[in-house]
């Protein structure tokens, strides 16, 4: 009951007994009404026997609050039956075999998870009968991250500090219930985007749209062509503005971002054949992925920060003396720190600490930003690995993203793009021939696909919000 939620737990004293007495009028109002009927359409046995027992104990705990609210005497043992009528309830309402998973909201620095929160599905699953919907659904609330690693018992200061406090909005429910979400009082404007991707390869040191193994023009995935020309507006929509690049600005984020002090690293390999020493002369720079990167001699403080020591040996692994670690093929990895006579590589780790310039600061970002935004590519060995900003010597493809801004002339219209497969006009007649034949040259059928747009919350101020912490002593 939502009252008993409001006024618990209560205390024993002479104002707990007008309480205790309209705690339980509302608990029993509530067991009166009669639980919703299941729907007619895929009910298992197992849906029969649950509402059946949930049926049954809403019934026995209702005949105990009645005669709980004419013969109780003693508050403390009230309070003791009262809670145990909550327990009861609890067990009831949570469905034992919920199929859909819960919200992870996750707090990323770089490619680490430093911080998550769990929100349970039933508590923001949407419902259109108000009794079902989840507590949290459709409201702003409160969420504390915590780390994902096991405690430290060694650092315990280290455990009373919360990596992050948010306030969140959430709604999980069909599409079809989805169209009142966005006219929920928010702090920030929600934008929607039709979105596309412009692919290229790496030919002869050339770039081009030849022999690409996706679409010149797709979705992310590169599963869907997508071409400009094929977006139409959907119904009580229309476009605001032209085509523009707008790129992916998380990707200009690198390690480092949002800490005060970071620690660069490279490592040294060296190789040898069966049976000799390990050349010193021979060294090549690799960083922890085995891609290739330069030498700590020609690695630059980052504009915006400055060193705070030099280039030394990482010890502090699992390493010899000089902080090599071996093993007989980089590629296949597996390194140790004992040598053995077939080891045909070996490695080591440099390291150097920076810090952030405060002066410097707000500039460099600034610069990042305006670097991003010049041409939007990002680059990366393959289609189906991890895009970054920068290009790389190994780097055989790219793609940046093109959006059009649409907006609503009827609310209650569905941001939904009907995609006509046949419209690309960059196609030859061969393409699209072939496009529209099987394996067995037969004529495919026209299916229209669906593209769902790209939605952004804009707020035109940062915000900025305090923990209180009370402690009574």
């Amino acid at each position: 009951s939502s009252g008993i939620n409001a006024d618990w737990p209560l205390r024993p004293g002479a104002e707990s007994a007008g309480k205790l007495i309209k705690l339980l009028d509302e608990l029993i109002i509530d067991l009166n009404q009669p639980l919703l009927e299941l729907p007619q359409k895929n009910i298992t046995e197992l849906d029969k026997k649950l509402y059946a027992l949930r049926d049954d104990e809403m019934k026995r705990i209702l005949i105990e609050a009645v005669n709980l609210r004419e013969n109780a005497r003693d508050i403390e043992q009230a309070i003791i039956e009262i809670d145990s009528y909550i327990y009861r309830l609890q067990q009831i309402a949570t469905e034992p075999q919920n199929s859909i998973p819960d919200v992870i909201i996750w707090m990323l620095c770089g490619n680490r998870r430093v911080a998550y929160h769990r929100i349970p599905s039933h508590q923001v699953m949407f419902s259109p009968k108000q009794d079902c919907c989840g507590k949290l659904c459709g409201h702003v609330f409160s969420v504390f991250l915590k780390r994902p690693s096991v405690p430290d018992k060694s650092n315990a200061k280290r455990q009373w500090k919360l990596p992050a406090k948010l306030q969140v909005f959430v709604w999980m429910g069909l599409e079809d219930h989805a169209k009142g979400i966005q006219h929920k009082p928010l702090d920030g404007e929600i934008s929607v985007f039709a979105e596309t991707y412009e692919n290229m390869i790496s030919l002869l040191s050339k770039w081009t749209t030849r022999a690409m193994p996706r679409p010149k023009w797709s979705d992310i995935t590169g599963q869907l062509k997508l071409p400009k020309e094929s977006f139409t507006t959907p119904g009580g929509w229309r476009w605001a503005g032209e085509w523009f690049i707008n790129p992916n600005l998380s990707l200009s984020y690198d390690l480092d971002s949002g800490l005060s002090s970071f620690q660069d690293d490279v490592f040294e390999n060296q190789l040898r054949v069966p049976g000799s020493d390990w050349p010193t002369s021979k060294l090549f720079w690799t960083d922890v992925t085995g891609e290739e990167a330069q030498s700590k001699e020609d690695i630059m403080c980052p504009a915006g920060w400055e060193w705070t020591d030099i280039w030394t040996v990482d010890l502090n692994r699992a390493v010899d003396e000089e902080g090599y670690e071996y093993c007989l093929d980089q590629s296949v990895g597996g390194f140790v720190p004992v040598e053995k006579t077939y080891h045909l590589c070996r490695r080591r780790r440099w390291v150097r600490t920076r810090k952030r310039n405060p002066d410097l600061r707000q500039q460099a970002a600034h610069q990042r930003m305006v670097r991003a935004a010049e041409e939007g590519w990002e680059y990366s060995r393959l289609f189906t690995t991890k895009f970054h900003l920068k290009q790389r010597t190994m780097d055989m493809v790219r793609r940046r993203r093109w959006h059009r801004k649409m907006v609503a002339d009827n609310p209650d219209a569905d941001a939904i793009f009907i995609i006509d497969p046949t419209s690309d006009v960059h196609e030859t007649k061969e393409e699209k021939e072939g496009s529209r034949k099987d394996s067995t040259g037969a004529e495919k059928p026209f299916l229209p696909k669906v593209q769902a747009p790209r939605m952004f919350i804009t707020f035109k101020e940062p915000h900025t919000y305090r923990l209180r912490l009370c402690v009574d002593t």
